[in-house]
């Protein structure tokens, strides 16, 4: 009897956990890129995860080797599923695992506190043993669902942009998970009383509230960042217009005085002409053809957003002093629900790489940079093309940069991805190394 509720238990056990996991995976999905097909995702890792957790469990698995096992069979299933960097992948996994150790750890402590017997025999009691894994699972779930909204998921996508700022809390995340860890070997192995139940039990409380506050300050300080970034942002604005308002002064004088002069200079051109000196003439009006564009290009207007004008004129000013070929027309939607800062971050990083990859070739090759956006099927497309020197360089199906120093450089790419997909749009990028030529297609949906 004894025997058959425990594979009643096992099956639950199994169920439970087997749900959590296509939850999760699910949830990974909305989050990070993945490498295959969605459905084939939820398919097979899920079902691949519960068999290696259940089959530790079900051999009693000494459970720091446990937890150690199932965090690698998550980071291996995370690493075929996904397209992304092994920290972001880490950071979700860990995150997992963090609170399954957690919640295991208070579910065994409060069996131990209700019947008033050691954790250690909890442990050892095969009923117990699966009684808390299934607890666990339970647990697991609604706490996923309990996250789950459109909220929580911007807040995660907006924390793995700032690799920077989470490194702090994953240092800290695996410090308390070797705590918990610790603290499993203690309390179910070696010693074998009541005493510390209770205070365990607190260990477990500070442990949350640590991770807990942490994550708050993290969150807290990715705000801030980006906070200050707006105002770098509204600041450079009002430079801009001020720049903006002195030029168009300074043209608007320049006009007047070429329509005081105009005639005058077309009147000593034709006197040029009809004394027989044609390349005089010429000369005259050539350089009042340089002079006259040269206006003209002291501002070009190239988009309708503010903020997209200032990146594109402050990268046109920068091609014109190097000899790139500059053109774009970029119009944007009043009503799109795209922030000034995300507009910031696509154009910057697309810009910037665009002119690096340009600045890489000859100075005698064709050299250039067109962007265009438009709206098309109630999305925004942004596409860009530039010339490069046609040498690219992969790591793992992942564009590096080919600079020396690649910690403050190469991050360009994975930054769009990240905003386009925290926007729910779409990313491509197409290098034609024959060619010469990358492009970069982007569509996000206007609301």
């Amino acid at each position: 009897m004894k025997l058959v509720y425990n594979q009643i238990m096992w099956v639950i056990c199994f169920f439970v956990t087997y749900i959590f996991n296509l939850y999760f995976f699910q949830y990974t999905c909305s989050i990070l890129h993945p490498r295959i097909k969605k459905w084939k995702i939820l398919a097979v890792f899920p079902a691949i995860i519960t068999l290696v957790y259940m089959s530790l469990i079900t051999y009693q698995v000494f459970l720091p080797w446990l937890h150690l096992l199932a965090m690698l069979s998550y980071m291996a299933c995370g690493m075929l599923a996904f397209r992304e960097r092994i920290f972001n992948i880490f950071l979700i996994c860990a995150n997992v695992m963090f609170h399954l150790i957690l919640i295991h750890g208070v579910t065994i402590v409060l069996i131990a506190l209700c019947l008033n017997i050691s954790m250690k025999s909890v442990n050892a009691n095969t009923h117990f043993y699966l009684f808390s894994f299934m607890i666990t699972g339970l647990c697991m779930f609604v706490l996923g669902a309990f996250f789950d909204n459109e909220a929580n998921l911007q807040k995660v996508k907006t924390m793995l942009i700032h690799k920077s700022a989470l490194s702090t809390i994953s240092v800290t995340k695996v410090t308390l998970m070797i705590l918990m860890i610790n603290m499993e070997y203690i309390n179910y192995y070696v010693i074998d009383g009541t005493n510390h139940t209770f205070m365990a039990l607190l260990s477990y409380a500070a442990i949350d509230t640590c991770f807990f506050c942490l994550l708050i300050m993290t969150y807290k300080s990715i705000r801030w960042i980006e906070n200050n970034m707006l105002h770098e942002i509204t600041t450079m604005q009002l430079e801009y217009q001020k720049q903006l308002y002195s030029k168009q002064s300074d043209t608007h004088k320049t006009w007047k005085v070429y329509q005081h002069d105009h005639k005058a200079i077309l009147e000593n051109a034709v006197r040029f002409i009809e004394s027989g000196e044609v390349n005089e003439a010429r000369r005259l009006l050539k350089q009042t053809d340089d002079h006259l564009t040269e206006i003209l290009q002291q501002y070009q207007r190239y988009s309708n957003s503010l903020i997209i004008d200032i990146i594109l004129n402050g990268l046109d000013e920068k091609c014109r002093q190097n000899g790139i070929e500059f053109t774009a027309n970029c119009y944007v939607p009043e009503d799109i629900a795209i922030s000034e800062l995300e507009f910031s971050r696509i154009f910057n990083n697309i810009a910037n790489n665009a002119f690096e990859a340009c600045i890489k070739q000859d100075s005698e090759e064709h050299r250039w940079i067109t962007f265009r956006t438009y709206v098309k099927n109630k999305r925004l497309v942004i596409y860009e093309q530039n010339s490069f020197n046609g040498v690219l360089r992969y790591e793992k199906d992942k564009l590096v940069t080919t600079k020396v120093d690649r910690k403050l450089h190469g991050l360009g790419m994975d930054s769009i991805e990240n905003t386009v997909q925290r926007l729910d749009g779409m990313f491509m990028f197409k290098p034609d190394c024959d060619k010469k030529v990358f492009e970069i297609l982007i569509k996000i949906p206007l609301k």
